[in-house]
């Protein structure tokens, strides 16, 4: 096969987008999920009891600091200001069986808004679904708005349909939320704005119009030291995502991101961008997806190591899909993830398991399975160590490349390179030069090596790519 003949098809990749959502993503609505079971709350003293018929801002009213207000099972229909006292407690019996609706207000369902002057401390809410007010503007009709606040535990609680986020925190320190659900806003699930000290575990977000968890820092603000572990985000444009500018020390662990294998839009399941530091680990992402893990940024630092990332397979329309992306300046240690059923049949793109468009990335011990192109190295400097990288035909859909290589400067040694006798090229080295190729086994190619306009490739001699 020669340059002449040789069809040269472009990767695909993920461009930046602007919009009120996550990079401009559309979302969708969908059905409801069980809940989850009853739950008595942490302690069981009671300072005030509110039963059906009551009023729990009566209650809220009549506190003191280090209060505890105990809900009764039932529905109460209307919004709260839980800024009255600090330390307060609001404790339902269990989400399944207290039910705040606020779907007739128009303001916030429950406002936990203090000020820059005299921050909150110490809010506790547990055991309750809150129905999201839907009668003011969008921009009003947060579920859950809690501001300006130094220390607040959300356990147990769901919330659904609100006009705009279900659960939004800004700015503030020492969050928990735990073993909650946000479901069916019109924006995102949980928002976390201008925070530190930040822990979201076993939470579930399903069918939000903007994604499931969103952390925001504009301007000077910034999020930091945010631990995201054994949550599930289902059925919305972004799973996770990071927007603006300063972010530190975030992790996203032991999760699980689905997407239908049909939606929409250019979906996302995990996005780290504005300079974020932190680790993307042990996660499971599945479904229709743009890009399953996109690092993107100059500053971008992240750690992204095993986790398991499948596309939906061969497919001939709508938007080839992408495993893992790191580009605009990001870098990224990619180690022991696998990677697996990207295609896309089209002469004039391509899917890759692991897109590297940036300097300094290395990318080892990882299983890329299955893929239209295994790994494609655009820039410098990168390291691709230790991989097992199998490029498989499927009916119509025939393997492209094991590994693209544009940059210059790049080291692949000791990989694992298996391709299908359809499959074009076990290594492409496409414009390159100084390429360092040591010790990588490559079978099952029409072509071990293809080179165009390759400069300064440095192999082993003789030029055997298995010396």
């Amino acid at each position: 096969m020669t340059a002449n003949n040789r069809v040269i098809r472009r990767r695909t990749i993920l461009r930046s987008a602007a919009g009120a959502s996550a990079l401009g993503l559309v979302g969708v609505t969908g059905s409801a999920v069980a809940q989850p079971p009853s739950h008595a709350g942490s302690g069981s003293t009671c300072d005030h009891t509110v039963e059906p018929g009551d009023s729990i801002q009566a209650a809220i009213n009549a506190a003191d600091d280090g209060d505890t207000i105990c809900i009764e099972a039932g529905t109460y229909e209307e919004d709260l200001n839980i800024t009255r006292a600090d330390g307060l407690t609001l404790r339902g019996k269990g989400s399944d069986v207290v039910t705040i609706d606020a779907s007739g207000e128009t303001g916030y369902g429950i406002d936990g808004v203090f000020s820059n002057d005299a921050w909150g401390a110490d809010i506790t809410l547990e055991g309750f679904t809150l129905y999201g007010p839907r009668q003011g503007t969008s921009a009003q009709n947060f579920g859950l708005k809690v501001s300006y606040i130094d220390g607040l535990h959300i356990e147990d609680v769901v919330v659904r349909e609100s006009r705009r986020s279900g659960i939004d925190v800004f700015p503030a320190t020492d969050v928990t939320i735990t073993d909650s659900r946000s479901i069916d806003n019109d924006a995102n699930g949980i928002a976390v704005r201008n925070a530190s000290g930040v822990t979201i575990e076993d939470v579930h977000t399903e069918n939000n119009a903007w994604g499931g968890l969103a952390l925001y820092a504009p301007g000077d603000e910034s999020v930091s030291n945010v631990n995201v572990q054994q949550c599930s985000f289902s059925n919305q444009p972004a799973g996770v995502y990071l927007e603006h500018d300063d972010y530190d020390n975030i992790s996203v662990r032991d999760s699980t991101f689905t997407i239908p294998d049909t939606v929409p839009g250019q979906w996302l399941h995990i996005v780290f961008a504005g300079g974020a530091t932190g680790r993307i680990e042990g996660n499971d992402l599945s479904g229709a997806h743009r890009v399953g893990i996109l690092a993107r940024g100059e500053g971008t630092e992240v750690t992204i190591r095993d986790n398991t990332i499948v596309g939906t397979g061969p497919k001939t329309d709508g938007w080839a899909e992408n495993g893992i992306q790191i580009d605009q300046g990001a870098t990224a240690t990619v180690s022991r993830n696998t990677v697996a059923d990207h295609w896309w049949d089209n002469t004039s793109w391509a899917s890759t398991g692991i897109l590297a468009l940036g300097d300094n990335i290395k990318i080892q011990q990882n299983e890329v399975l299955g893929n239209d192109v295994g790994v494609w190295l655009d820039h410098d400097n990168c390291h691709l160590n230790r991989n097992e990288i199998v490029v498989e035909a499927d009916g119509d859909f025939p393997g492209f490349d094991g590994v693209v290589v544009e940059g210059d400067r790049n080291r692949l040694i000791n990989n694992d390179i298996v391709g299908d006798p359809d499959a074009f090229s076990g290594i492409l080295l496409w414009g390159s030069t100084g390429t360092k190729l040591i010790n990588n086994r490559i079978e099952g190619f029409q072509m071990e090596i293809e080179r165009f306009g390759d400069e300064g490739t440095i192999l082993p001699p003789p030029f055997d790519p298995a010396a």
